[in-house]
């Protein structure tokens, strides 16, 4: 028969690594009180140990800072992306008379003139596109 995962939750994970801390009992101990292999109460001491500090540090605004600085490297790709668009669009604008003819830019949407405009095609419509 196959038996699942345990997934133990914090708090649980806290009081083993506190009682491993404490040294009042050996891990073998510990392991038998509550059910746990002696290798992951070794695991959870030492990720204890090891993030000790961040409780003094303020470890959530360094979670907070980490998860911030990936939303900015996100919003600056955005940026440059439609940045380039933008320029591509400008350039395409300033030679509408002889790329289109009588047809106006908003008349043709931004994605087929920025495609257009990089490719170095000539975009000739006659009607309005579809929404």
């Amino acid at each position: 028969m196959k038996q699942t995962r345990k997934k133990h939750g914090a708090a649980f994970k806290a009081k083993v690594a506190l009682a491993a801390i404490k040294g009042d009992r050996t891990v073998a101990e510990l392991a038998s009180a509550y059910g746990v292999h002696p290798n992951q109460i070794y695991a959870w001491k030492k990720q204890l140990l090891d993030g000790a500090t961040s409780v003094f540090d303020g470890g959530v605004a360094t979670a907070e800072g980490t998860a911030g600085e990936a939303q900015v490297d996100l919003l600056y790709r955005q940026i440059g992306q439609l940045k380039v668009e933008n320029d591509l669009y400008e350039e395409f604008r300033v030679k509408q008379d002889t790329f289109l003819g009588s047809v106006t830019v908003p008349l043709l949407r931004p994605g087929l003139v920025t495609v257009a405009a990089s490719r170095g095609e000539t975009v000739r419509t006659g009607r309005r596109p579809p929404p």
